[in-house]
């Protein structure tokens, strides 16, 4: 693989950028959760099937927020979870994320599971979450937006931040992907390619 793939696109669903009118039709159907995926209110099922009407070989991806910056400058978890010590919170009594997982193992469907970090150490938030769902074989990799980032330099990734969150990921599975998201220019991303890092 080169060291930086680049997807262009802003869609959870993105093989490819000519659509046919059933993807037209999948992409309204998911338009809330697109916008606002950290809102389950869409059933899995529902996700399940836009994300094959973009992906026609039995395998599509889906890219959900799993960790969510707050207004109160802390990040939100969907299951009963606190440890406000470290930045993260929950409103939530029930695993609201593991009903979506049970569904896209079911369906082969590929899951990157997204983070939007704030202040929150990311390798603690990784741990966290691949203890709670590591075991879902749907899960590919994880997504740390930079836009979210403000520790170390904000929305930025140095080399040692870039090791240090595949080397917790490595230690839960080792086939597990690390992509990283930000609008900007390629600067902004670790400037070495010890490892594969994933962009889109």
């Amino acid at each position: 693989y080169p060291y930086f793939i680049r997807i262009v696109g802003f869609l959870l669903f993105i093989p490819t950028l000519s659509f046919t009118a059933a993807q037209t039709s999948a992409s309204s159907a998911v338009t809330h959760g697109v916008w606002n995926n950290f809102d389950f209110s869409k059933s899995a099922q529902d996700w399940a099937d836009a994300s094959h009407n973009y992906e026609k070989k039995n395998q599509g991806l889906v890219d959900i927020v799993v960790a969510q910056a707050n207004k109160e400058g802390l990040v939100t978890v969907p299951f009963p979870f606190q440890d406000t010590e470290y930045g993260l919170i929950s409103y939530t009594e029930t695993d609201l994320l593991e009903p979506y997982l049970i569904t896209f193992d079911s369906e082969n469907i590929n899951v990157i599971l997204s983070i939007q970090p704030q202040n929150v150490d990311v390798s603690r938030i990784i741990d966290i979450l691949l203890r709670q769902y590591g075991h879902h074989t749907c899960i590919v990799g994880i997504n740390i937006d930079l836009e979210w980032k403000t520790s170390g330099r904000v929305n930025h990734v140095s080399n040692d931040e870039r090791d240090r969150w595949l080397n917790e990921m490595a230690s839960k599975d080792s086939n597990l992907k690390l992509f990283l998201t930000y609008f900007k220019n390629y600067s902004y991303f670790p400037d070495d390619n010890t490892n594969m890092v994933v962009l889109f």
